[in-house]
């Protein structure tokens, strides 16, 4: 799965009849795998009109714009969770591209070539 940062992803859910009877929402939860920082999204899919309109799928809109939505590039481990009853019903990794992260250090390097000297100076 891959999800673009800063842009609004549309991800396709195989929710049939029998799901959109046991589950009224479900909760989106995303681990970046180097920092185990976990960003958390619920999606409420009880509306006919938007989750009904096909027996075998919906879409969903998954709105990452902003500053604080999956602030890494990489990795994220995505769990869903079927809710009124917390009910784990998929795993898998999720690629997120676009983020731009900030370098927290400036690199200097001396022009004096006999003692070239590196320094980083922090922003």
């Amino acid at each position: 799965l891959y999800l673009e940062q800063s842009q609004l992803n549309t991800l396709t859910l195989n929710i049939n009849e029998n799901s959109r009877q046991t589950f009224s929402t479900y909760l989106l939860k995303f681990t970046h795998l180097l920092s185990s920082e976990v960003s958390e999204y619920s999606i409420d899919t009880t509306d006919p009109n938007v989750y009904f309109s096909n027996i075998r799928y919906c879409t969903i809109q998954l709105d990452l714009t902003g500053q604080n939505h999956l602030p890494y590039e990489g990795q994220y481990i995505l769990n869903i969770y079927g809710s009124p009853n917390n009910q784990h019903v998929y795993n898998g990794f999720c690629m997120i591209d676009g983020t731009v992260e900030s370098n927290p250090f400036t690199e200097y390097i001396s022009p004096n070539e006999t003692n070239e000297n590196f320094i980083y100076i922090q922003d």
